[in-house]
Order: C-alpha cells, then structure tokens, then sequence
C-alpha cells in the first residue's frame, strides 16, 4: 500500500508478503517520485537497505523495476531488473 505523507511531503509504503513484517524494515519504507520514476527505500539489515526504482516507459506502455542494495548512502549492482508490460491493451 502506498500513501503520502502531507507534513513530511515524502510517500510512505507497507509491503505485504507471506513472511510477514518479521524482517528489518517491518514492511514499511519511504518512496520519493521524480517524473516517471518512484523510488522506494526500505531497511534491510542493521547497515543495508534495498533501494527499488520503479520506472514508467511511456513509448513502450511498461514498467521496469530494478531493485539494489543501498550501504552507506550508496547504492551497488542491480540484483533484479523486471519489465512489466500488459497481457493485452484495453478497449474501453
């Protein structure tokens, strides 16, 4: 679920998953838009977060989602790079 946080201008996301909220992050993070990209931060350990860039390809009709670790204010190699596209388009 993702909401915004009015006071603090920034968005605010819970992630559901079958673990649960056992892990670092307690699946909740913070995610910042900049045009066609929302990026969120969630905690991963006690010195790592996973950094996702979730990136809208308005010539394609698709997504693509690259997800990195983030240490030390820097984020490394991507680990999962996702493309998302529609099964079919809509008639409506």
């Amino acid at each position: 679920f993702i909401g915004y946080n009015h006071y603090r201008k920034q968005y605010v996301f819970h992630g559901m998953s079958i673990e649960g909220d056992e892990d670092a992050s307690e699946g909740f993070g913070y995610g910042y838009r900049n045009g066609n990209e929302f990026k969120t931060v969630a905690k991963f350990g006690v010195d790592t977060n996973i950094v996702q860039h979730f990136i809208w390809r308005p010539a394609t009709n698709s997504w693509n989602i690259e997800s990195r670790p983030e240490s030390n204010g820097k984020e490394g190699e991507i680990f999962l790079d996702m493309k998302l596209t529609a099964t079919k388009t809509s008639s409506n």
